[in-house]
């Protein structure tokens, strides 16, 4: 009798690790999770880590570059937010350069540093774009923004008027540091057109229409919405319409800044 009590005690002590609300896998907790003991000890797991999620901080005053870096940036593993100082982005000086990296360079270390020195946390995203016209010997390019503050687009269509060559391509230069630098470039071939068109957008928008595109990829179809008008079904179409026409998804699918972001992903891959 004994030797069976004590054989029925060995029983339960070893059932009862599976069977009691402490089981981590009955609980459903992801690894790796915090035990509390019956003494009231609490343990931490040493199983698989759980998936990191890094924050990733864009210095931008643009919303929808924002958006658009959070779309790209949030399946591996980053939390995309507006670089912030005291609720604002913060100023940093752009030097005269004739290139957009010299200008992201800038960029990057003027971030670097006052990451440095504030209470912030994360990787640093920045970027630069320009619109160079071809006939225009690249103008307004690196000045982009300076000269669309000063003379917009209707002045850009006055320094364009007569001119049969309109060809035209928007270029982005971005860098991402997250305790090294990755890079990205991504040029959107087009032309400029003699008026303005379209309320979507911004900048020199209203005034540019994208080349088409060959190679239509299966998210592009599925996604982009785009679609040849000549009935061609690898061919990607803006339609003869400006970024300024297109939705924000049509315009992705030609986004010169789409696909700069999407070469600094493939070289953190």
């Amino acid at each position: 009798m004994a030797n069976q009590a004590r054989s029925s005690a060995a029983r339960r002590r070893r059932r009862r690790p599976t069977e009691g609300p402490s089981n981590p896998l009955a609980l459903g907790l992801r690894f790796p999770f915090i035990l509390t003991t019956s003494a009231g000890r609490q343990t931490q797991s040493r199983a698989t880590p759980a998936l990191v999620v890094k924050r990733l901080l864009f210095l931008t005053g643009n919303l929808g570059k924002l958006a658009e870096a959070q779309h790209y940036f949030a399946p591996l593993g980053y939390r995309v937010e507006q670089f912030l100082l005291n609720g604002k982005p913060p100023e940093v000086f752009e030097p005269q350069a004739d290139s957009l990296r010299i200008v992201a360079n800038a960029k990057i270390s003027q971030a670097r540093k006052l990451l440095a020195e504030s209470s912030e946390e994360g990787a640093i995203l920045v970027d630069d774009s320009g619109l160079f016209i071809d006939s225009l010997n690249g103008f307004p390019g690196v000045s982009s923004a300076s000269v669309h503050s000063q003379i917009g687009c209707l002045g850009i269509l006055d320094l364009m008027e007569g001119r049969e060559e309109r060809g035209a391509e928007f270029r982005t230069y971005a860098i991402l540091w997250d305790g090294e630098e990755f890079v990205g470039e991504g040029i959107c071939r087009g032309r400029i057109i003699a008026e303005e068109r379209g309320e979507n957008g911004f900048g020199y928008d209203p005034i540019f229409i994208p080349d088409d595109l060959g190679e239509l990829s299966s998210e592009g179809r599925s996604s982009e919405g785009g679609s040849s008008d000549s009935g061609t079904s690898d061919m990607l179409t803006s339609g003869g319409r400006t970024f300024a026409e297109l939705e924000t998804a049509e315009k992705n699918a030609f986004s010169h800044r789409r696909k700069a972001l999407e070469a600094v992903l493939n070289r953190l891959r």
